[in-house]
C-alpha cells in the first residue's frame, strides 16, 4: 500500500510503497518533496538569487543558486 501526500499547491501524491528516504517533485507545481527514512514529508524549494554564498549548516558545502535545499520542521 502507498501513501498519499497533500503538496502546498494543493495537489494528492500518490508516493511508491519504497518511498522512505527518497525525493520527489510535486507533477502539479514542481515542488520539491523529501522524506524522512520514518516517512514524513519535509518541505523543500530551490535557492534563489537572494542568497548567494549560502551555506549548508549539516555539510558546510555551498547552496548553488536553483539548488534543491530541504529544510528541517524543527528549524
Amino acid at each position: 500500500m502507498s501513501d498519499i501526500v497533500t503538496c502546498k499547491c494543493g495537489a494528492s501524491i500518490r508516493l511508491p510503497t519504497d518511498s522512505k528516504n527518497r525525493r520527489f517533485r510535486c507533477p502539479q507545481c514542481k515542488t520539491g518533496i523529501a522524506l524522512t527514512v520514518d516517512a514524513r514529508v519535509l518541505s523543500a524549494a530551490l535557492s534563489g538569487p537572494d542568497s548567494p554564498g549560502a551555506m549548508c549548516s549539516i555539510c558546510q558545502s555551498v547552496i548553488e543558486e536553483s539548488e534543491l535545499v530541504v529544510t528541517c520542521p524543527e528549524c
